[in-house]
């Protein structure tokens, strides 16, 4: 993800890094973060650069672990995973906009 989103960042700009960030979320959040991250600490990006970034990865993410639930739990098990994300997520992009 490092040189995808270095790439992207240098082709698109910081929508490139979120480009990155919200496809490579779907698989792993904590890697893209990570990831992330390498580019803040090469002085890419700033450090405020960060947080969307990882949030979108996050939300991506979310978006898989409930797809995952619904199909491989059923409706029950996925309605359950669906509502404790949701409010994961959206307590997590709230936090940022009420700052």
């Amino acid at each position: 993800m490092p040189l995808a989103a270095i790439a992207l960042l240098s082709v698109f700009g910081h929508k490139g890094v979120l480009i990155a960030a919200l496809v490579s979320g779907l698989a792993d959040a904590h890697a893209t973060a990570a990831s992330i991250a390498s580019v803040v600490k090469s002085g890419q990006l700033s450090t405020a650069d960060i947080v969307i970034p990882s949030l979108t990865a996050m939300s991506s993410n979310t978006l898989t672990k409930c797809v995952l639930a619904w199909v491989s739990g059923g409706k029950k098990f996925g309605a359950y995973v669906i509502v404790g994300q949701l409010v994961i997520i959206t307590s997590m992009w709230a936090g940022l906009l009420l700052q």
